[in-house]
């Protein structure tokens, strides 16, 4: 017997479960020699959630299935295969039984080789889906709870002017003295990209690099700097400091959402079709977008035809922020 062995654990899972990777590995390969069987592979997913089959060593077994190379595969629990229903039902079925690989389940006892484990398959199934979506209200419950405690929910994109330490924001005084700068620039009248250009002409950088005028503007909108914690579409009071009034922000709104009905209305092509490859081209050598950059004409068979002409931004630039390598000759 030929057997590939499954083990797989997602982050929250392991922290909160203990369900470790070693764990199943030990126990799986216990049973095997108790069985008599041969690990052919161990097909390790760390990390992974059961939501979907989009694992790369699931893959790989799948792959190895299709090729023959397995006479059954072993999981230490059916959910570590999947938590969806119909995942797991697809994945027995369709990719397992149908290859003539039977599949085994350590904690549930069952065997697919026999009736009454291909019985239970749809059974166990619809459980390990009912878990996985209790544990998403669960965490969603959790996360509410804490917004409106006035906490931040965490997140791996930490808004620029805090660290997240404890579970708490606490302020970063190098970049909350950039924000402020940002909001006072903005309510003297500059465009976000004119407060990009001059934060990074003086210098200023935060966690993620540097400014350009899409950081600015998000940072503009954002009400966590009157002390928010946002939660799906709701505001809640914070515990973290505040860094500008309700007037500034109002004020900066307001001069935001007049620019930005003046660019409707001035700039807006109804009907109008734009290039087709805008947004596609990439330059190979420095790896900046490409842009129209005007438009030629070309006579063939006594025709006249026009055709677009495309540039790499890092030798145009136009933008700042487009340049990724200022000595580009593409």
């Amino acid at each position: 017997m030929r057997i590939g062995l499954y083990p797989r654990v997602s982050t929250q899972e392991q922290a909160v479960n203990g369900h470790s990777i070693d764990e199943q590995v030990e126990r799986m390969k216990k049973y095997c020699e108790a069985m008599g069987w041969k690990v052919f592979n161990i097909y390790t997913d760390a990390g992974f959630s059961g939501a979907d089959t989009n694992r790369p060593a699931l893959q790989r077994m799948i792959k190895d299935v299709k090729g023959g190379k397995l006479d059954k595969v072993l999981v230490y629990k059916l959910d570590r295969l999947s938590r969806s229903q119909k995942d797991t039902l697809l994945l027995i079925e369709d990719v397992f039984l149908k290859n003539n690989v039977d599949f085994v389940s350590m904690s549930e006892n069952f065997d697919t080789s026999t009736p009454f484990g291909r019985a239970m398959i749809g059974i166990l199934a619809v459980f390990a889906q009912l878990e996985r979506e209790q544990i998403k209200e669960r965490m969603a419950m959790g996360k509410y709870a804490r917004a409106k405690q006035g906490k931040f929910g965490g997140s791996s994109h930490v808004p620029i002017g805090y660290d997240y330490i404890n579970g708490i924001l606490e302020t970063n005084d190098f970049e909350k003295m950039q924000i402020i700068e940002a909001f006072t620039l903005a309510a003297a009248g500059q465009s976000p990209y004119s407060i990009a250009k001059s934060l990074n002409e003086r210098g200023y950088t935060h966690r993620w690099g540097n400014w350009n005028d899409r950081s600015v503007r998000r940072a503009l909108h954002a009400k966590t700097y009157l002390g928010y914690i946002k939660f799906n579409d709701e505001w809640f009071k914070g515990e973290h400091e505040a860094f500008i009034t309700e007037e500034l922000y109002n004020a900066v709104q307001k001069i935001l959402d007049s620019r930005s009905a003046q660019h409707s209305q001035h700039n807006r092509r109804q009907g109008k079709a734009t290039t087709y490859l805008g947004g596609f081209l990439y330059c190979k050598q420095c790896g900046a977008k490409y842009s129209k950059n005007g438009v030629s004409q070309i006579r063939k068979n006594g025709k006249k035809y026009e055709y677009n002409k495309f540039s790499c931004n890092s030798r145009t630039k136009r933008r700042d922020y487009l340049v990724k390598d200022p000595n580009c000759k593409n």
